[in-house]
């Protein structure tokens, strides 16, 4: 029985060790291609896993910005699952940025700038982080701008962002100027002084930055719906992509 016992135990405590084996994304990775290969397959738990991964240099490095050449956005963003879906969404890369450019430094917001957009539209990651424009925060930052700031709503919304110097879009640059200028068409739904709603196309604009965007608005005289994608391009700025 007492040896019956200790092989039981010796069992339990070899089954214990296998259980607590080193956290892949504890190790060290020597190329690019090995943190997304590591990531996709080990960075299952986010709120459980952050502190690994922000602690581990051979994985950040890839998101700082010396190593933007690298475009590890891009790589994330073409893996794909046995299902054939996206193993990682834009939130999810910028929730990686995030972790790995708030080390023990300081945090570093450049990240936020960087080109995420393709021939189709122009977009930085900021876009897709919690510092992003939202229906709520843009209907919230114009709408005492109208006559009865309650009624205000939002149906249809483009932004387009100022390109840098010398880009004339999205393939031929990596990296928006912080602080860079956009442009909101929306349609705004808002009742007038005689309690009527009325429907009109404004045009807000400003500068973006990770601490909130500046706003201004202004109503055009555009009167074609905005359901489908702007015509008018203005010089200096990029794309249109949609927001809502």
């Amino acid at each position: 029985m007492k040896k019956w016992i200790a092989l039981l135990l010796a069992a339990v405590m070899c089954l214990s060790l296998c259980a607590c084996g080193p956290e892949p994304l504890a190790e060290e990775y020597a190329t690019v291609d090995e943190v997304v290969n590591a990531l996709a397959s080990h960075f299952t738990d986010p709120s459980k896993q952050h502190e690994t991964v922000k602690a581990n240099d051979s994985i950040c490095k890839y998101f700082h910005e010396d190593h933007i050449e690298d475009e590890i956005w891009k790589k994330l963003k073409s893996v794909t699952g046995k299902d054939g879906n996206p193993v990682f969404s834009m939130s999810d890369i910028h929730y990686l940025y995030n972790i790995c450019n708030n080390q023990g430094n300081g945090f570093n917001d450049w990240f936020e700038f960087i080109n995420v957009g393709d021939e189709d539209a122009d977009v930085p990651l900021i876009m897709y982080g919690s510092s992003g424009m939202t229906t709520e925060e843009l209907t919230s930052s114009i709408k005492r701008k109208f006559k009865d700031p309650d009624s205000v709503s939002i149906d249809n919304a483009w932004v387009c962002f100022a390109l840098p110097d010398g880009a004339e879009n999205s393939p031929g640059f990596k990296k928006y100027e912080k602080g860079c200028r956009y442009v909101i068409l929306a349609e705004v739904s808002a009742k007038n002084g005689f309690g009527a709603y009325t429907t009109s196309v404004c045009k807000i604009q400003g500068d973006v930055h990770w601490s909130g965007w500046t706003f201004s608005v202004e109503e055009t005289d555009l009167s074609s719906s905005l359901l489908t994608r702007p015509t008018n391009q203005i010089d200096g700025y990029g794309a249109w992509s949609r927001i809502l």
